[in-house]
Parts: structure tokens; C-alpha cells; sequence
């Protein structure tokens, strides 16, 4: 077998680099598309997902924030809890009472205001859930002392693409 010139050699390590490096590319543009649609969800009409969560335990004033960015802007019912606040307007949904309180601060102090449930609504209440109809973020709280799972469903009559992001306080 005939030796491999200098020049031969280098060809060949310089392939073996080439072939290194579109590998590690390769995995690398894999990782990101992978974390980028980390927490994304297409649901067909009448579909379901379920998110678990994991509030902090050690915690004693614990919280969860889930972040909804509805990206298409359909109809989505979130269930599994009893009581969600919408932090941006400081409104409490009760499932369990079909109640909506909104809190606002004034010079006398906070004053509490109960609102209608309107259909017309970003958010409304429905029997066990709430229903969300908007294009955008919204950001709901919900404190709960105990791991457990929350289910959204598309109620809209097309696919809908949205984002849920949890984070626990």
C-alpha cells in the first residue's frame, strides 16, 4: 500500500474537520429549534393539552404564572383551577362562585368591583373555567399549595397556534 503524501494527508484531515464541523452545526441549529418551540402548541378544534405544575413547594406564599401569547387569537377554556387572576388588570375569576372581582387602587385605598360576565370579554367565566378570546399575551396567576395539571382547549372552529410559559414564584 502506498504512503499518502504530505498534501494527501492534509486533504483527508481537512475533510475529517469538515465533516466535524457540520456535525456539530447540525446538532447545534437542532438544539435551538428545540428550545425556540419549547412550550408551543397547535391544537385542532376540540382539542386538548394539558400542562402540569409544579408550584415551589418549600414556599409558603407560592405562586404560578402562566403566560399565554395566543398567536392566532382564537378561543381557548383553560380548566383545572378554581380561581385565576388576570395580573395585568387585577381581576379574579371564581369558577365556584361565577364571580369576577377586579381590584382597583384609589386614593381611599384598594376598592373591589364586581364585573359582568360578558361573552364579549377577553376573559369570561364559563362553568368550570375560564375562556380566553384575544391575540396577544396575558399573563394568569394561580396559587395552589399542591402539584396538579391545567387542560386548554380550542373551542374556536379552526387550528390554533399558542404559547404557554410557566414559572412558579
Amino acid at each position: 500500500m502506498p504512503e499518502l503524501t504530505i498534501k494527501e494527508k492534509q486533504k483527508k484531515k481537512n475533510r475529517g474537520c469538515f465533516v466535524s464541523l457540520a456535525v456539530f452545526i447540525v446538532v447545534l441549529v437542532g438544539l435551538i429549534l428545540g428550545v425556540s418551540n419549547l412550550g408551543k402548541y397547535t391544537l385542532n378544534p376540540g382539542e386538548v393539552a394539558k400542562i402540569n405544575i409544579r408550584p415551589n413547594l418549600k414556599q409558603e406564599e407560592g405562586s404560578t404564572e402562566i403566560t399565554i401569547n395566543n398567536l392566532s387569537g382564537g378561543k381557548l377554556k383553560l380548566m383545572g383551577s378554581s380561581v385565576w387572576r388576570d395580573e395585568n388588570t387585577d381581576t379574579y375569576y371564581n369558577t365556584e362562585e361565577q364571580t369576577i372581582t377586579k381590584y382597583i387602587q384609589t386614593s381611599q385605598g384598594i376598592q373591589k368591583q364586581q364585573v359582568e360576565n360578558l361573552k364579549t370579554n377577553d376573559i369570561y367565566l364559563d362553568k368550570d373555567g375560564i375562556i380566553m378570546q384575544f391575540k396577544g399575551k396575558k399573563t394568569i396567576n394561580i396559587n395552589s399549595g399542591k402539584n396538579y395539571s391545567i387542560e386548554i382547549k380550542n373551542l374556536s372552529d379552526k387550528i390554533i397556534d399558542f404559547k404557554a410559559t410557566v414559572t412558579n414564584r
